[in-house]
């Protein structure tokens, strides 16, 4: 039967198969256990049958016994011929119940004595009474004797029938563990069988979701209709590869085709602004300023998308363990202007003296908070930036005061080209990159963004890295 799961190529086929395998050992505990019901249902009925049979024959040859007796006597009084046919009748009805009674009966000595006993009864009955009363004495006694030995009897066959019961009951205890073992036994094989393609196809699906570009190679053998869905998986994954190559050329070509004619405007606005081409009236110098503003947005913009084209192409970071106040300082340094202009003042609280991660996509993890503290935050307040570890974890928590986040928009301001609805502080367009370039950037370091509740700023954005294990 097991060697069956080898060769079934259908999903039902093997439901089928490992259904039944299971069940073979259920089918095997119940046929044993109507078997044995059966054997104790026949011997609680024959036991009393038996006992009533065994009390009949007794109570018969008591009766005989006190016939027997008074015939005998009554033969000693008026000894004629019919008395003694009388006698003589009892003693063959005597013999034959006694006959019957020592079937049942175990113990044969008994019986032979007290057949002893009737036969010298039948030979002195027709002596003196004396000798009759001393014959009789001593069959009554025999008789006792007989009595006790089938009160035994019904007490072994009891005896014997307990213990019959309580092993019949230990064995059916350890039958029906083993069976039962054996059945899980095979209720596991059969799960692994029919979970372990549904598992791998589990894998898939979670290597297409982790954007990996060679999924675990197709199965060879298992059911057709799963194995048929691994291939329609792979088809999947090479149609998304190149959806990804596609869209990352585009972005690539768009980005590099916007800068030439974005570098051309910026060179003429430039002229324009010297009034190397003659002098311009106030209301041309507001259009100039117009285009200046637009160009340099439209060059942010392009950056920022560049930025993330390039983060997009990286599939490797460079993990390498490396000082938080050497990294801080030069951030702070080179935002020093950007805060100024703003009136915002860092507060850093860090208790950790190295950080394990790429050093230049965690740079770019604190350059994009900041740009979208600056941006979105409320000016002349603090912002807050926490480093520590938690068990085997690496925590940044970045934190600011602005306008609150709600719970259900949380999760969508993590993905690409998501903007939010309230007014920008820094008058930019923004492009929806920054939080997801974030999101990024930890995910390459085997970590992860999100937005958390603080009691000492409305937003927090807590960036959480992971240590390997030999570092813990």
């Amino acid at each position: 039967m097991i060697s069956v799961f080898f060769q079934i190529k259908s999903l039902k086929q093997l439901i089928v198969v490992s259904f039944s395998l299971v069940l073979i050992p259920l089918v095997v505990l119940l046929w044993h256990s109507n078997s044995m019901l059966s054997k104790m249902a026949e011997s609680a009925a024959s036991e009393p049958i038996f006992a009533l049979s065994l009390a009949r024959n007794i109570n018969v040859l008591e009766g005989l016994m006190i016939d027997m007796e008074r015939a005998t006597r009554q033969y000693q009084v008026v000894q004629n011929e019919k008395s003694g046919q009388l006698v003589k009748s009892y003693f063959v009805r005597y013999q034959e119940a006694l006959h019957k009674l020592c079937q049942q009966v175990l113990d044969t000595q008994l019986c032979s004595r007290h057949l002893l006993s009737l036969n010298q009864l039948y030979a002195v009955y027709t002596l003196n009474e004396n000798t009759l009363n001393s014959a009789l004495t001593e069959l009554n006694f025999t008789l006792a004797e007989l009595k006790q030995g089938a009160s035994s009897e019904l007490d072994l066959r009891l005896s014997q029938q307990q213990s019959h019961i309580q092993s019949v009951k230990s064995q059916q205890v350890w039958f029906t563990a083993v069976l039962i073992s054996i059945s899980l036994l095979f209720a596991l094989f059969s799960s692994r069988k029919i979970l372990a393609p549904v598992q791998k196809l589990e894998n898939m699906i979670r290597e297409l979701a982790d954007k990996k570009h060679q999924l675990s190679p197709v199965s060879s053998s298992g059911p057709s209709e799963l194995i048929e869905l691994e291939h329609k998986l792979h088809h999947l994954a090479k149609r998304l590869n190149q959806l990804e190559s596609l869209r990352k050329a585009m972005l690539r070509h768009a980005a590099h085709e916007l800068k030439t004619p974005l570098a051309s405007i910026k060179e003429g606005c430039s002229l324009l602004s010297e009034q190397v081409l003659g002098p311009l009236n106030p209301a041309q110098l507001e259009v100039l300023s117009l285009l200046n503003s637009s160009s340099e947005r439209l060059e942010s913009l392009v950056e920022q998308l560049l930025d993330y084209n390039m983060l997009l192409q990286q599939s490797q970071p460079q993990l390498v363990s490396f000082k938080c106040d050497a990294l801080l300082q030069s951030f702070k340094t080179d935002n020093q202007l950007a805060l100024q202009q703003h009136q915002y003042q860092l507060d850093i609280d860090y208790s950790m003296d190295f950080l394990y991660a790429d050093e230049i996509l965690f740079r770019r993890i604190l350059d994009n908070l900041l740009s979208n503290a600056i941006a979105h935050g409320r000016p002349k307040t603090n912002i807050f930036i926490k480093m520590f570890t938690s068990e085997n974890r690496q925590i940044l928590q970045f934190s600011n005061d602005g306008i609150k986040i709600s719970a259900t928009d949380r999760e969508q301001y993590f993905k690409p080209f998501q903007r939010g609805g309230h007014v920008r502080q820094d008058r930019v367009s923004g492009s929806g990159l920054g939080l997801s370039i974030i999101s990024e950037c930890a995910a390459l370091m085997s970590g992860h963004a999100c937005f958390i509740d603080v009691d000492y700023a409305d937003v927090c954005v807590q960036v959480t890295i992971d240590l390997p294990k030999e570092m813990v």
